[in-house]
């Protein structure tokens, strides 16, 4: 038995480098977000933690580290661009959803097609058996009529030999067609 692990390594190192993608993008961000704190403020509120006692530690989680000014042109920025990004994602999620619908149609629309395609399919397999069966039928009767044909052809012949006594024009076949009766 031969196992081919191809598939599953490639399929393993795409999902590792997925993870360190995102992994090294959440740490881009973290760097970014707090590049935009002055150093001097990360400084205080880093000296301010390392001179309080560990027993001041529920005190330090409960204030806030410092208070925020009002609305920065980059923090605007910012919010203006993750809001574009948010309404971005549900128009792509809106997109997605109905492209899953029309997917689903889709697909009912091949099953329909496909059922379809299967009852032609058995509707023309039992005309080409009525069809074999015509032409046997056909030939049969063919047969038979050859059969008919020799054997008057022969009582006719007997019936022209002198001396011999034949069906002759004594013999008359009577078929009643289309009498309605």
């Amino acid at each position: 038995m031969d196992l081919d692990l191809w598939p599953g390594f490639v399929d393993a190192l795409a999902s590792m480098l997925l993870v360190l993608i995102f992994v090294l993008s959440m740490f881009a961000m973290m760097q970014s977000t707090s590049s935009h704190m002055p150093a001097s403020a990360r400084a205080t509120d880093l000296a301010a933690l390392d001179d309080k006692p560990p027993e001041a530690e529920p005190e330090i989680q409960a204030q806030p580290l410092r208070e925020q000014p009002e609305a920065s042109p980059e923090k605007e920025a910012w919010q203006k661009e993750r809001n574009t990004q948010q309404a971005l994602v549900e128009q792509l999620r809106d997109s997605m959803a109905e492209t899953q619908e029309n997917l689903a149609e889709t697909r009912k629309d091949l099953q329909d097609t496909q059922s379809d395609l299967a009852r032609a399919e058995n509707e023309r397999e039992a005309y080409k058996q009525a069809a074999s069966s015509s032409r046997t039928e056909l030939a049969r009767l063919q047969k038979n009529l050859a059969q008919l044909q020799q054997a008057s052809a022969k009582i006719e012949k007997s019936d022209d030999k002198p001396g011999k006594k034949g069906l002759g024009n004594d013999f008359t076949v009577g078929i009643n067609v289309g009498s309605g009766h």
